[in-house]
């Protein structure tokens, strides 16, 4: 039985030298207990030998069924290390409980990627998204105190979100109902330190100020940036110091205008903070185009009987809104890491909705906050494909590396 064994793992070992010099592996993926649509998917593979040496960006990377005709969708390397690139794609559906074998296939990219990823910067003023030529999001993250309309318009950085055609935004700027609501944003009304409390909602004698991009990457299926943003008391001293990190994933779905991960990484670099308020002024929200079509708005959530004024914890809520003329769907996901309890603030017909909780971010002791946001153009989809897109985020698919 020994021999056996030896001999069985000299095979695999061959195997494997073999899938390196060829620059293809086979990865198994299992999906959690809920359909899953559009799964960022990811894993680390060892370069064939012919690839070592060649930047991540130059990686040209394939996935395809290991089973079937169907055709191959593009894979991205994000970083290589000790031989080993990091390959992600998305993976547009998966059923409850299936395991799929994929085959991943490397070369170098001879062209630069045409349909991928880009970003674009004026600086100062605000970072870009596109998808081939096609505006996506614009991250705005301009200061700018030299009037009080500018520096009203500039307190804090969000993102917009462009329309299919990328021309117009159909999320809030500064003005109009509610002033203080941008895009996708995130802040506090009541956030305590030292026996004082500041309004880092309504942004009170107080800002939350963009220093500079720490990161950015772009590629055929992500990208990403990290902002770091300290938010100033009065006196311009730091209350928290964040790293605000935006990934952008390359959906597959038709009508998807953006499915975008954001994560802040929270920092109190002079004492202990509370993070305090109330759903209505905190947490973190997505607010629709301010001439949104009132009467049209409604909200959906995983099952019947909510009521998002009483009920906790939810895992996800989602709107439908009408601008000029269109539909449009958001939905935000609210990562089990988080803290709890959540109470959602998702009602309004203006279009403004998302998740609060209160914390404490320690000193020394980073919080970190995670949420997915979906937004399409259509009707709001059923419950059940928004279930399917929360899974993919809740109880994403796990993947095992295996030989051909």
């Amino acid at each position: 039985m020994g021999t056996w064994r030896r001999h069985l793992a000299a095979v695999a070992a061959l195997l494997a030298a073999a899938q390196a010099r060829s620059g293809e592996a086979r990865l198994l993926v299992r999906a959690g207990g809920l359909r899953a649509i559009d799964a960022p998917l990811g894993a680390e593979l060892p370069l064939p030998s012919g690839l070592r040496g060649v930047p991540a960006e130059e990686l040209a990377v394939s996935v395809r069924e290991a089973r079937g005709s169907g055709a191959a969708v593009a894979g991205q390397a994000l970083n290589i290390r000790e031989g080993k690139a990091d390959i992600r794609w998305v993976a547009p559906e998966l059923a409850a409980g299936a395991t799929r074998e994929f085959l991943v296939s490397l070369s170098r990219r001879r062209s630069p990627a045409r349909e991928g990823f880009s970003w674009t910067e004026k600086p100062r003023e605000h970072l870009e998204l596109l998808l081939g030529e096609r505006p996506v999001a614009r991250y705005m993250c301009a200061r700018d105190g030299s009037t009080p309309e500018r520096a009203e318009a500039t307190y804090k950085p969000y993102l917009h979100v462009f329309d299919a055609g990328g021309k117009d935004f159909i999320t809030k700027g500064p003005g109009g109902l509610y002033p203080h609501h941008r895009g996708v944003f995130i802040g506090w009304n009541k956030l305590g330190i030292g026996g004082k409390t500041y309004d880092m909602w309504h942004m009170k004698g107080v800002v939350q100020v963009h220093r500079r991009f720490a990161a950015t990457s772009a590629g055929p299926v992500f990208a990403s940036f990290t902002s770091l943003v300290d938010w100033l008391d009065p006196q311009g001293e730091p209350v928290l110091s964040e790293e605000r990190t935006v990934t952008a994933y390359r959906a597959t779905a038709g009508g998807t205008l953006a499915l975008l991960d954001f994560e802040s990484r929270l920092s109190a670099p002079r004492g202990d903070v509370v993070l305090d308020g109330d759903p209505e002024h905190a947490g973190f929200h997505f607010r629709a185009h301010d001439a949104v079509e009132k009467q049209a708005t409604r909200y959906l959530f995983h099952k019947e009987g909510i009521d998002p004024r009483k009920d906790r914890d939810l895992p996800w809520a989602a709107m439908g809104f009408e601008l000029e003329g269109r539909r449009y769907a958001v939905q935000i996901v609210d990562h089990p890491s988080n803290p709890r309890p959540t109470t959602w603030s998702a009602y309004r017909d203006y279009g403004r909705f998302g998740v609060f909780f209160r914390g404490e971010v320690k000193t020394g002791r980073p919080l970190v906050v995670r949420h997915r946001v979906w937004v399409a153009e259509g009707e709001l989809p059923p419950r059940e494909e928004l279930d399917a897109r929360a899974s993919a985020f809740l109880s994403p698919p796990q993947v095992e590396v295996t030989v051909p």
